[in-house]
């Protein structure tokens, strides 16, 4: 491979632009990325899925840094470019390699602001690995790393003089398992350390035929529920495959580790009993829990959990390779009584398992579950991951929290919610006033209309801003339920993980319950439904029953338990196909407090011809609707009028209906906080409230 040239044919540094096609003469394949960040762009046409657009179209690029001229440049490692890439984070890492055994040899490598890149030809054994040893990771298939002249932070990535690019055979199998034996021993050691149970120390020494594959699905349980790495598993096992009489065949051995160490699947310590294996938890949401013991070919399907004062309850099925071995029955799982009940019919079934330890480990991990609700943090010290400031949709979706639009039938609070989905699937603003952090998938969940009204409305929305399906980024997914929302949560989550989905819609958070909306239980039951789903929610609901919009229908921990809260409401005087609509800012925990009424006027077009709808929405004067306009209080009134024009306070009285001795106390207030300013009689806006 020849030597990177930084020069143009006149002598001068290269751009960008010059630079991004001479890599792609390389045979890498570039994308463009935030300028002094490490994030990649997002462009509808030029590079519509971030950094998974990486192109080695010379004019795709050509028009994306021209486009973009100060765009930092990234190389997509893996089969794409040709490349693995070793990142070391900072200068110790070498020495951390070199602890290990393993020297790279020279090789093409970038110096970045802290650290280096190490380019090797690909391998298609190599995949994405984080911490290979303390502070180096791999780069390769779907990752990608940035390329001089990027700059982060005012740094610059520079590249080497080497001129060849290694193989990874070249970095020898000794070298490498020298680092997988040194990770290995650092757990070994913890064994050693008593931080384990003896059965697992034991088990390492090898089992006699007819047992090897039992415990090799254990041992392989329980390192995943450790959080250790594939690779070190292969690694330990190893040790217990030899060891065991006659040796475990290799092949056997990986195919184990192989079903314990595929899926999505998130695995508990055993915390009491040790006599069995630690279960993989399939599912953990809500009131459901699926356990299953893959050395004893078990599944326990736990549903409708419910605790009430000495009492936890589920509704239980068991079954043995597939097949049910007992009827579903309601549970106790705090009563010994029936607890042993159970297992002396299971223990009828089945003697040779031990399914006192199975029953009281699976409910063990349930009360833990329940009793658990987050790791402890020292605050002084504790940094959350926050994207910018927070939001998902401002000001109606806040990130990774529970949001609810509430109003009355046909205030139009549905037709908004979509219209804040298709803005953050498009990238492109289909509300005024709305910031989208950055497009994503999203997912509408519907159990109160159908497909083709969604449909309907979506097209209307995308037709009224001057859109088409082709502008939209990301996948929009539709899903119509009729069960409960904890009945469908496995395969929400599913639809999470297959689209990257970073917004939900709940329509109606009512519709979507199973218990008696009046119930404190429905609504706990609702908000750690889709907390468990791990992204934004935005659910839809009803005001009360009273007609009042400041709190949600139902249970008052609708309201309490939700972040952040706007109410709909649509004027009553309504004219042809513009009316006006009013959203109002009822709660906002952590937004920055209250934020002020949004008016929109939103205008209907039927297009006969094809007899589709075309849905507009505008800046709309609240002013304009007598009862919008009554919502307001006197001091958004005057503000709202002070935005089109100076006034003094008869005009202002005038314009807004507000008695002068009540006007002359409000400006007072509102002089006070620098919302305004008089000057000779007249009231002026300051500029931060325009």
């Amino acid at each position: 491979m020849p030597i990177l040239n930084q020069m143009n044919k006149q002598g001068d540094k290269m751009n960008n632009l010059e630079m991004a096609q001479q890599y792609i003469a390389e045979g890498f394949s570039v994308l463009a990325v935030k300028s002094n960040n490490k994030e990649p762009l997002y462009d509808s046409e030029l590079q519509p899925n971030g950094g998974k657009s990486a192109t080695n179209d010379y004019e795709i690029a050509e028009k994306l840094f021209k486009k973009y001229p100060d765009a930092n440049i990234g190389i997509a490692t893996g089969k794409i470019s040709g490349i693995n890439v070793i990142d070391l984070d900072d200068k110790s890492a070498v020495a951390n390699l070199k602890e290990v055994g393993l020297e790279i040899p020279k090789t093409r490598y970038v110096k970045t602001p802290r650290g280096y890149h190490f380019y090797i030809e690909y391998d298609e054994n190599l995949s994405q690995t984080a911490g290979l040893v303390d502070k180096v990771d791999i780069r390769a298939d779907g990752g990608y790393v940035l390329a001089p002249p990027s700059i982060v932070n005012g740094k610059e990535y520079t590249s080497s003089k080497e001129v060849s690019i290694v193989k990874w055979s070249e970095i020898t199998e000794f070298q490498h398992n020298k680092v997988k034996q040194k990770r290995s021993q650092n757990f070994i050691e913890s064994i050693n350390g008593n931080k384990q149970p003896t059965w697992v120390s034991d088990a390492l020494r090898g089992v006699g035929e007819g047992q090897r594959n039992d415990m090799a699905s254990r041992l392989a349980g329980y390192f995943r529920s450790k959080n250790i790495s594939k690779d070190i598993a292969i690694t330990l096992m190893e040790q217990y495959r030899s060891k065991c009489e006659p040796p475990m065949e290799v092949v056997e051995l990986m195919q184990v580790i192989d079903s314990i160490y595929s899926g999505r699947y998130q695995t508990f310590e055993n915390y009491e009993n040790q006599e069995i294996e630690t279960p993989i938890v399939e599912v953990s949401i809500a009131n459901r829990r699926v356990f299953r013991y893959p050395g004893q070919g078990i599944v326990i399907n736990c549903t409708s959990i419910t605790k009430r004062g000495d009492s936890l309850s589920c509704q239980i099925e068991i079954e043995d390779e597939g097949t049910p071995i007992t009827a579903p029955r309601r549970i106790n799982m705090l009563s010994s009584s029936s607890v042993d009940s159970l297992r002396k019919e299971l223990t009828s079934i089945d003697a040779e398992r031990n399914w006192k330890s199975i029953l009281s480990n699976t409910f063990i991990l349930i009360h833990k579950s329940l009793e658990t609700s987050s790791v402890g943090h020292d605050m002084r010290t504790y940094k959350p991951e926050i994207t910018q400031d927070g939001w998902s949709a401002k000001p109606y979706v806040k990130e990774n929290q529970s949001n609810l639009i509430m109003g009355a039938g046909g205030t139009g609070k549905s037709t908004i919610a979509i219209a804040t989905l298709l803005s953050k699937a498009s990238g492109k603003n289909l509300l005024p006033n709305l910031y989208i952090r950055e497009p994503s998938a999203v997912m509408f969940c519907d159990w109160e209309a159908s497909e083709q009204e969604f449909y309907s409305i979506m097209y209307g929305l995308l037709r009224g801003a001057g859109l088409t399906e082709k502008d939209l980024l990301h996948p929009v997914i539709y899903r119509r339920f009729d069960a409960p929302l904890v009945n469908h949560l496995e395969e929400i989550q599913r639809d999470i993980s297959k689209h990257n989905i970073e917004l939900i819609c709940i329509d109606s958070v009512v519709a979507s319950g199973n218990e008696d909306t009046n119930s404190p239980e429905s609504a706990r039951t609702y908000h750690q439904a889709v907390r468990s789903l791990g992204v934004s929610s935005l659910g839809i609901t009803h005001i009360t029953k009273s007609g009042s919009d400041t709190h949600a229908y139902g249970s008052v921990f609708f309201t309490n338990l939700s972040r952040n809260i706007w109410s709909a409401e649509k004027d009553d005087d309504q004219d042809g196909n513009t009316s006006i609509i009013g959203m109002y800012h009822r709660k906002g925990n952590n937004t920055g407090g209250v934020h002020k009424p949004i008016g929109y006027e939103v205008t209907f077009v039927n297009d006969d011809e094809d007899n589709t709808v075309s849905i507009s929405y505008d800046f709309g004067d609240l002013n304009k609707s007598s009862n919008l306009s009554a919502k307001q209080t006197n001091p958004e009134k005057i503000l709202y009028q002070l935005k089109t024009r100076p006034m003094n306070r008869e005009e202002l009285s005038e314009e807004t209906d507000i008695p002068l001795p009540t006007l002359r106390v409000t400006l007072q207030r509102l002089e006070a906080r620098n919302k305004i300013r008089n000057s000779g009689g007249q009231y002026y806006i300051n500029e931060n409230d325009i």
